[in-house]
């Protein structure tokens, strides 16, 4: 892909004291090089074409750590075509990759987003109407409210490695207080003809197996017996939950930021290079050019009028200790300039096309965030798409809730739908159905932001006031006074 002369990546690559070569290792060699200092330093020293005499540890440090965040960038990109090239068996490699992605400023915006609209209005259910009134009992008491702390965290962690992978894998024991969401790049899954296997490896020394609260003497010599635990669906020890949308069969699906990881790959590269180029402003230079050329006459070519050490160091001493303004008088060959990194260099102008990209992928979302306009369509696709989502995810919580937690009765989870109508007019068809009887009261206080106890608890107190004080001074359907039918009698002339 890339050369070793010529213009481009290729010779700025071959120009970098040999880091070039590392890039087309295997990976595992190319990981050792990475960390020795001859791949750092190159075979030359340090990589640069100028030294101004001594510089300081901390800034070799720093220009080393800046050329190995270029070459990490240009790696990313080889990577990324091999993972594309070895295909499901680099999933978790792919998988790891997602999971760094996330911490994109553009990524983590839009993925929080969206799991707060696929997670809002989470609630508990009773599967069967009689359990209801059994089930809202165990919830209002100190048992049922630390449970209901534990599945928020646990149902938050799974969404959120759910819209970053597209899978996700609950994993808890017969002794374990709540599941835990599994590292997708730390475990293997398959599930030929229908039958799953879960792998984990669990990289724990024996001393912190031993050290483990809460676990049976069973399930530690499980570890102790291998680093890599190996689970069937009819494990007695060891249960787990997958959450997937690759069909049955072939194991883990590909998580849906695949699509943008060249797109990230090249935000990367920029931010690198602006980060570089920073670096580079933090020394100001303030040039003297003193001194010119002769090209003409007798003396041409002479060194006559070239800069001098003596006029600079007599200039330099001069200068020192004054600041403010100053006044000064220079020949016509004395130039001060400010030599820099060009702001151009800067223009956020740059990322329009990755952004356009990631506006596409991220849509509806994006779409809303940059549009200008009301956009009322939008907010109906977003909420076929979390619809979908809640789908995927509630089939895997109802049998997680059941199976990891303990309730009185069977359960399921569901989701509120309120969050995706606008604002205005879902308060008018609040106020519809509370004319017209399909809403209760309770329904519009929640909505309107109250509590329905505290309300009911000052109504009540309201009801022993005079009528005068809590009725409205004029009755804007009827015309009536407060207190009075509304109305004239009958032959009562108009006033």
């Amino acid at each position: 892909m890339f050369a070793a002369s010529g213009t481009g990546a290729g010779s700025l690559l071959a120009s970098r004291g040999g880091q070039a070569r590392t890039l087309f290792m295997p990976r595992s060699r190319r990981r050792a090089a990475s960390r020795s200092p001859a791949s750092l330093n190159g075979k030359h020293g340090k990589r640069g074409r100028y030294d101004a005499g001594s510089s300081s540890s901390s800034s070799s440090s720093s220009d080393r750590e800046q050329l190995c965040a270029f070459d990490h960038s240009i790696e990313s990109r080889i990577e990324t075509i091999a993972l594309d090239k070895e295909g499901a068996s680099c999933l978790p490699e792919i998988f790891k990759k997602a999971l760094r992605y996330r911490r994109n400023w553009f990524v983590d915006s839009v993925l929080s987003v969206r799991q707060a609209f696929c997670n809002f209005g989470l609630s508990i259910k009773a599967v069967q109407k009689a359990d209801r009134e059994k089930l809202k009992e165990f919830l209002e008491s100190s048992a049922g409210v630390a449970r209901l702390e534990q599945v928020s965290d646990y149902v938050d962690e799974l969404w959120q490695e759910w819209l970053t992978c597209t899978n996700g894998i609950s994993f808890w024991r017969n002794t374990s207080a709540r599941p835990i969401v599994l590292d997708l790049s730390e475990v293997k899954y398959s599930d030929k003809f229908g039958t799953e296997l879960l792998t984990i490896r669990h990289q724990l020394t024996t001393d912190q197996i031993r050290r483990l609260n809460g676990w049976t003497k069973a399930e530690k010599d499980r570890l102790l017996a291998s680093q890599e635990v190996k689970i069937p669906a009819d494990d007695p020890h060891f249960h787990f939950k997958v959450a997937k949308r690759a069909k049955l069969g072939a194991g883990l699906g590909w998580p849906r930021m695949y699509g943008v990881f060249e797109t990230l790959n090249f935000i990367e590269s920029l931010e690198v290079g602006d980060a570089i180029r920073a670096f580079v402003t933090r020394t100001v230079w303030e040039q003297h050019k003193m001194g010119h050329e002769i090209k003409q006459g007798n003396l041409s070519g002479s060194d006559k009028f070239h800069w001098k050490k003596g006029r600079s160091d007599a200039f330099i001493n001069w200068v020192k200790g004054k600041s403010g303004h100053v006044r000064v008088t220079t020949n016509f060959d004395h130039e001060v300039t400010f030599p820099g990194q060009d702001p151009k260099l800067f223009d956020a102008k740059r990322f329009d096309s990755a952004v356009t990209r990631l506006l596409w992928w991220s849509q509806p979302i994006g779409q809303m965030v940059q549009a200008r306009g009301v956009t009322p369509y939008l907010m109906d696709l977003l909420g076929r798409q979390c619809e979908f989502e809640r789908e995927k995810i509630g089939r895997c919580l109802r049998g997680v809730l059941n199976e990891a937690f303990e309730w009185p009765v069977e359960v399921r989870v569901q989701w509120s739908s309120r969050c995706f109508r606008d604002t205005r007019l879902a308060i008018e068809l609040l106020k519809f159905g509370l004319q017209n009887g399909p809403f209760s009261q309770t329904s519009y206080i929640e909505e309107a932001g109250g509590d329905p106890e505290v309300e009911r608890a000052r109504k009540e107190e309201e009801s022993q006031l005079p009528k005068a004080q809590t009725l409205p001074l004029f009755d804007a359907a009827h015309g009536g006074e407060p207190g009075k039918l509304p109305g004239r009698k009958p032959g009562t002339p108009d006033p």
